[in-house]
Formats: C-alpha cells, sequence, structure tokens
C-alpha cells in the first residue's frame, strides 16, 4: 500500500510540474540558459509522462480482475499518453525563449546584460525582446531581470 501512494505522488509531481514550469519560471525570472539545455529538458519530460499515466494503468490492474478491462484500459492509456505527448511537444515548439551573446559584462560581479528573444518562428515582424541583466544560477539556469539603457554605467559594465 505504501508503494502505492509513493507512485501516485510520484506520477502527480511529474504531470504537475511540466503543466506549472512554465508558470513558474515566469514567476521567479528564470530560464534555461540556452535552447539546447531546453530541449534537453523538455525530450526527457515527455518521456516521464507515459510513465505516470502507466503508473495510473498498473494500480488500476489491481482493482479489475478482469483481462478485457486491462486490455482496454493499456490500450486507452496508451493512446492518451501518445497523444497528450504530441500535443505537450507541439505547443512547446511554438515559441522559444533565447539568450543573445553578451552585450555588457559587469566588471566585478558575474552578471551579462543580454537581449531575451522571444521567437515564435516565421512571423511578420522581428522577434519581440527585451533588455535584461543575467546571472547564472548553476549550469542549466539564468535568473533575469529587466534593465533600461539607461541604467547601464560605463563604471561598472564593459561593451562586448
Amino acid at each position: 500500500m505504501r508503494k502505492s501512494n509513493i507512485l501516485k505522488i510520484i506520477s502527480w509531481t511529474i504531470i504537475g510540474l511540466w503543466l506549472t514550469r512554465s508558470l513558474l519560471f515566469r514567476l521567479f525570472h528564470v530560464e534555461f540558459a540556452s535552447y539546447e539545455i531546453e530541449r534537453n529538458f523538455r525530450q526527457i519530460w515527455l518521456a516521464l509522462i507515459p510513465i505516470a499515466i502507466g503508473i495510473w494503468v498498473v494500480k488500476s490492474w489491481k482493482q479489475t480482475k478482469l483481462t478485457t478491462k486491462r486490455i482496454i484500459g493499456l490500450v486507452l492509456s496508451t493512446t492518451l499518453s501518445f497523444g497528450l505527448v504530441f500535443i505537450l511537444n507541439f505547443l512547446s515548439n511554438i515559441c522559444v525563449i533565447e539568450f543573445s551573446e553578451p552585450l555588457y559584462k559587469h566588471k566585478t560581479k558575474g552578471m551579462e546584460i543580454n537581449f531575451r528573444i522571444l521567437d515564435c518562428g516565421a512571423t511578420d515582424g522581428n522577434p519581440t525582446y527585451d533588455l535584461v541583466k543575467t546571472h547564472n544560477i548553476g549550469p542549466y539556469l539564468k535568473k533575469y531581470s529587466k534593465i533600461s539603457k539607461e541604467e547601464i554605467s560605463e563604471k561598472e559594465w564593459i561593451k562586448k
């Protein structure tokens, strides 16, 4: 019984974190350090979603003894998993947020000033971008905050 509860918590956590990641990143002003890291995260996470759904199916097998219900449950959950993975993968590839090469580096702190670019593929206009001050949170994430050109002092920042 205890193992079953742990598996249920893991499966809900996998689904919940996938659905709330974007909101949490915006709330805390955090982005992946590069598009490659984001793509790898997305691929790993999309593999975890069918596992989470599989946990629900295996749990339901213990409640039903009919082989027909098990087969129907397996087919439906597999279809649901592939459909969910397809939709989530499609939606997550529509727009990409990237940081430009550093425009300025701070003289003493490990901060940079970059453009934070929202690129949604082939559009009529230019991609949306903000001037931001960034610093790395480990090797995979960057914390950012908006900055205006007037706030950039040559006493603190070196132009790249």
